[in-house]
């Protein structure tokens, strides 16, 4: 026996041993199966939606953001922790094929990666093990030391993390006892576990507590597996099926709405959600990331995105499929047909959210907080007639007068008096179609940011023209309030306009009408070449057909408007404009690129009155303050808007100047001409 007292196959279960066994793994398998089966039933009684397209990009995803854990690592401490972790049991679970295999079959090794890859295997698994218990006690420590703001930090987390420590130190001890007693050459394979052999020796106890920890081992496992599915921690398992079902399309296209068929409108009661929208609910972490980023939360609004999502899934789950849809598909009344507004969800919790995709870019598990937030504001709108009393005459302008200032559309084309811009109706034959949108148009401020647009698009050669009174609301207020009815007819009208024109390319200053146009009109038809006006006057710079020669002077911050930034992926080129104007000495705000401040204008929130103390545009002007800035640029007549409230509201308005892009670029090429 090479000097070690017991043979390894002196170790295989004995038949009564064999059989508890398998036993223990009916039981354990039975109780898993059984909640899973439960849980696939209640997703399927929600509204169907693809989510099976393009396997391959959904692959990609799964392998970066999940494997790759690219979302995560950006949080250096517990990102590693979570990395340890997820990654020790991705090796882990091999492991346990093999535990499981050998309690069945004596002698059982797993195909290939124990028969060819043995050693790689054995070493990993080492490692791994420990630098789980490592990612645990940083978890541990956080939760009890420095947990952030809305990290759920109740019992179950210090469950889970005690259950996984006891799978991991009962196989790491049991193989220390196992080198101590059979000296199994792959030993030399087996860093910690050979470490661990030295430490513990053999004695008369030692194959007692062998085999304690083989069935402490076993029934770890299982009641680990079946509390995850119980508990907050489910995303353990739906984490990965979730990044692979997130949504491929443009980030910043709503669902649409079939108005003629559809037997309701929005969300009333929870099965009114899509399938996908209550996998969500499963995916939820309770990280906290994405309430820890709302600038509503941040400004003392009602909205926390993570207690909302946490809110449905517990209602959700306190039901059966049954209470849900009865055995011919149809809905049934009962506590499931409670509506979720104002019953699971306050009123004021939806009318908070400006959409500006920050939970959603937080989120380490792609659940998608805005389309269920508008789909709720849907059923308020159409089927309850329950709008916020601020945003109610915006929506009536908005349909009346297609814009929401109420004002007559011949006033469309007053900004452009004197500049020598034709109307499309005047002359068709341009390049490109200039989208002002309704606050290009009305609001004096932003008028001259349009100003100061078309001079310089004029003074770089490029062919253009405008609609004038023809141009519509692009009905993008109305939308993200959950007006569906009012944005299709919007564009429908738009659309049909722009066709009769034959228009190909469109130039907007506005994100919210670049991201309309852009990317859910074509839901309707409308396919066109949409750029916002920084793309267009960086490339110009960068062609030589306009050249920034005035020196500045100006120590600038730039803000990234949420629907140019996070919904559309457009942060350098303002950036790149700047940097090209000489004498601009540019600097960043504390949060900016994807984890940039909301203004607080999106989501209808512009015409809504802010009742908390705290209000958003002020928060981000003082941000301003902070990075010494005495230029705050943007590229958004929202973001310019709320921007220069903020500043009046925070006393910087004579010490920072809010501007366009455009404005700034036109002062050093046509002022210092």
């Amino acid at each position: 026996m090479n000097g070690f007292p017991i043979r390894p196959e002196d170790l295989y279960f004995n038949t009564p041993a064999k059989l508890l066994f398998i036993a223990v793994i009916v039981v354990g398998l039975v109780a898993f199966v059984k909640r899973v089966i439960y849980l696939i039933k209640m997703v399927k009684t929600g509204m169907p939606e693809n989510r099976f397209d393009n396997p391959g990009k959904r692959i990609l995803n799964v392998l970066k953001y999940v494997f790759g854990q690219r979302r995560l690592l950006n949080l250096t401490y517990i990102g590693s922790a979570h990395f340890m972790i997820f990654w020790g049991f991705v090796i882990i679970s091999f492991g346990t094929l093999a535990f499981l295999g050998r309690g069945i079959i004596d002698g059982f090794r797993l195909p290939i990666i124990e028969t060819v890859f043995e050693a790689p295997f054995l070493f990993l698994l080492d490692i791994f093990s420990v630098l789980v218990i490592v990612g645990i006690i940083m978890a541990l420590l956080r939760r009890l030391f420095f947990s952030p703001e809305k990290l759920s930090n109740h019992i179950e987390g210090f469950v889970l993390l005690g259950l996984i420590f006891l799978l991991i130190a009962s196989d790491l001890i049991g193989d220390g006892l196992y080198i101590a007693m059979t000296g199994i050459p792959q030993a030399k394979w087996m860093p910690v576990g050979s470490f661990l052999s030295s430490i513990l020796g053999y004695g008369p106890s030692s194959k007692f507590i062998y085999w304690t920890l083989i069935w402490v081992h076993l029934i770890t496992f299982w009641v680990l597996a079946v509390f995850v599915l119980y508990s907050k921690h489910l995303h353990i398992f739906v984490a990965p099926f979730n990044v692979y079902f997130s949504t491929l399309k443009p980030r910043g296209q709503l669902s649409k709405m079939d108005l003629e068929e559809a037997e309701s409108y929005g969300v009333a009661k929870i099965e009114d959600f899509t399938w996908k929208q209550l996998f969500d609910l499963y995916a939820c972490t309770e990280c906290g990331r994405c309430t820890r980023a709302c600038p509503a939360w941040a400004s003392q609004k009602p909205l926390s995105p993570k207690d909302l999502v946490v809110d449905l899934r517990r209602h959700f789950l306190s039901l059966k499929p049954e209470d849900l849809r009865g055995e011919n598909g149809k809905r049934i009344e009962g506590d499931a047909g409670r509506p979720v507004v104002d019953e699971i969800i306050a009123s004021n919790v939806i009318w908070s959210c400006t959409t500006c995709l920050a939970c959603v870019e937080e989120c380490p598990v792609f659940i998608e907080h805005i389309p269920k937030i508008v789909d709720l504001r849907r059923n308020q709108i159409l089927s309850e007639g329950k709008a916020p009393t601020e945003i109610a005459p915006s929506l009536r302008n908005i349909e009346q007068r297609q814009n929401p200032f109420g004002l007559p559309p011949n006033e469309r084309g007053a900004w452009a008096e004197g500049l020598k811009v034709k109307t499309l109706s005047e002359d068709s034959d341009v390049e490109y179609l200039l989208w002002v949108g309704c606050f290009g148009s009305y609001d004096e401020r932003n008028k001259r940011v349009l100003v100061s647009l078309a001079k310089l698009l004029k003074e770089a050669g490029v062919s253009f023209g405008i609609l004038g009174s023809e141009e519509g609301c692009c009905g993008e207020p109305a939308r993200r309030v959950g007006d569906e009815y009012n944005f299709q007819m919007l564009a429908e009208s738009n659309i049909e306009i722009l066709s009769g024109y034959s228009v190909k390319k469109i130039i907007t200053a506005c994100p919210h009408g670049y991201n309309t146009i852009k990317n859910e009109y074509p839901q309707f038809g409308g396919e066109y070449e949409v750029y916002h006006h920084s793309e267009i006057l960086s490339a110009l710079l960068k062609s030589g057909k306009l050249k920034a020669n005035g020196n500045m002077e100006a120590n600038a911050v730039y803000h990234d408007s949420c629907y140019l930034g996070r919904y559309n992926g457009i942060y350098e080129q303002p950036r790149d404009i700047l940097k090209s104007i000489p004498g601009v000495s540019l600097s960043e705000m504390e949060k900016h690129h994807r984890k940039s401040f909301c203004c607080g204008a999106g989501g209808g929130r512009i015409w809504m009155d802010e009742h908390s103390k705290l209000k958003v545009n002020r928060l981000r002007a003082s941000q301003a303050g902070k990075a010494g800035a005495d230029h705050l640029i943007t590229a958004c007549p929202f973001c310019l808007s709320m921007l220069e409230d903020g500043l009046k509201g925070e006393g910087l308005d004579e010490r920072i100047s809010a501007q366009d892009i455009a404005e700034i670029l036109e002062k050093s090429i046509l002022n210092n001409k």
